[in-house]
């Protein structure tokens, strides 16, 4: 069985869509002002039919907007039932030529501008075609799809050909087709105009949450999640300003949601009472995860979050993070880049049931280079372009760095990103003091500068 939705109204499709996207995902948009789709199985759910109608009707009454609701075996059926009949009207398979009977001649190019057919010029063609066949049908004083199905499908095919006869099968409603559905996830908005100015963070924040809810409940009905908000604000000054939010995951939290959004409204507030606001969202599959039964419970990914928003909140956007190697030569190229949530699979080939664990493989002996962020600046001795002593002061080392350089290696020179404002260009040396502590220093070629980067342990 399919339904159809049509509406005289300037709604536009994705109303539409909205309000089928609660009954099926199985769409076909046929323009800004009809869709049809599959209610195959809602029956289990809903009841009969009739009972589907109602409540497609009762959520278009939630949209505030006034449709014609068709429901009938073919989906062409319903298209034309629902463009031309006003209210509710369920057609019983094996009657679709009596519901139709009445219906003008001309209504058959609903069927012709449906958006199965795709290619332009085949359109076209289809259009003139069903201007000739119309005409000759007028003239013979056929004005009715009774009319037209009155006559014999020989005589039909005899006289207007194939497309005439394929025109007198519409009006009987006997053409099966698939429906041409768009992998499209209905967009989330919501908005809400405010009698009164809002000026402060209490009212806000209840307004707000409202347009979470109804947003959430509207991706919960799809089966999908929200991961990216955006938030639209008009202000008294005639000005509007957007807050953006995206989470590393999808979620249905309305709490989580509305804290974040809250955080980011009072990192930056608007500068004028607000008058009206809109929220938005793009549709994400919702996440999915099943925790090992022997795993360590790990907290909430939406509290984490909000613990790491807060956090970024105090510190800056650009001090939070998980360190990642940037694709450069460049001495201490790193970024912080979002938190991720990742979920790790587990092998089959796990070591749970071995009772005796392997010894560890014997490794050599490293020397490890605990670096200064950022580098010391420091006072260096030379002769003949060779460091022979340093000098340097840092609060974490009460003494700071001081000694005559015993033994040294290097120079290393290192250099690159000429092209950009990150250009670098220095020579790297490995020093020894008399104390038998071991540093790496470096000069930069561009100020002549030298600089402690770090000390061996």
């Amino acid at each position: 069985m399919y339904a159809s939705i049509f509406t005289s109204e300037a709604a536009g499709k994705n109303t539409l869509h909205k309000i089928a996207c609660q009954f099926s995902p199985l769409i076909e948009e046929i323009n800004d002002q009809t869709v049809v789709f599959d209610i195959e199985g809602t029956s289990m759910l809903i009841g009969t039919c009739r009972d589907v109608a109602k409540a497609i009707a009762a959520t278009a009454t939630e949209y505030d907007i006034v449709v014609n609701i068709a429901i009938a075996r073919r989906p062409d059926t319903a298209l034309l039932a629902a463009q031309f009949m006003s209210g509710i009207t369920i057609i019983l398979p094996g009657r679709e030529a009596q519901h139709l009977s009445s219906l003008p001649i001309e209504a058959l190019s609903s069927c012709l501008n449906s958006s199965h057919n795709k290619q332009k010029a085949f359109a076209e063609r289809e259009a003139e075609q069903f201007a000739d066949v119309i005409d000759t049908l007028l003239r013979w004083g056929i004005v009715t799809f009774k009319d037209f199905t009155r006559l014999s499908e020989s005589s039909v095919s005899a006289r207007l050909g194939p497309f005439g006869l394929k025109l007198h099968r519409y009006a009987k409603g006997i053409i099966d087709r698939p429906l041409n559905i768009k992998n499209k996830s209905a967009e989330l908005d919501q908005s809400m105009d405010l009698d009164f100015p809002i000026d402060s963070l209490e009212p806000f924040s209840f307004v707000l949450h409202r347009l979470i809810n109804q947003l959430c409940s509207e991706a919960k009905s799809s089966g999908l999640a929200v991961q990216e908000l955006q938030l639209k604000l008009f202000l008294e000054d005639k000005t509007e300003c957007e807050r953006m939010l995206r989470l590393p995951f999808p979620t249905l939290d309305e709490r989580s949601l509305l804290s974040h959004l809250m955080l980011v409204i009072k990192s930056d507030p608007p500068l004028s009472p607000i008058i009206s606001l809109a929220l938005s969202a793009d549709p994400v599959k919702p996440r999915t995860a099943q925790p090992g039964l022997f795993e360590k419970g790990a907290p909430e990914p939406e509290k984490l979050q909000l613990t790491l928003s807060k956090i970024e909140r105090l510190v800056g956007a650009d001090n939070i993070g998980s360190p990642t190697i940037l694709d450069t030569y460049r001495p201490d190229g790193i970024a912080l880049k979002k938190f991720e949530v990742i979920r790790s699979t587990r092998s089959g080939s796990s070591s749970r049931g071995k009772l005796i664990a392997e010894k560890p493989k014997p490794s050599n002996p490293r020397i490890a280079l605990r670096m200064f962020r950022p580098a010391l600046p420091a006072n260096v001795r030379e002769i003949s372009g060779c460091p022979t002593a340093v000098s340097a002061k840092t609060v974490e080392m009460q003494q700071g760095v001081r000694g005559s350089i015993v033994n040294f290696s290097g120079p290393w020179r290192t250099s690159g990103e000429w092209w950009g404002s990150t250009v670098w260009e220095r020579d790297e040396w490995d020093i020894a003091l008399g104390d038998g502590s071991l540093y790496k220093i470096y000069r930069d070629l561009r100020s002549n500068s030298w600089f402690i980067e770090g000390v061996y342990d």
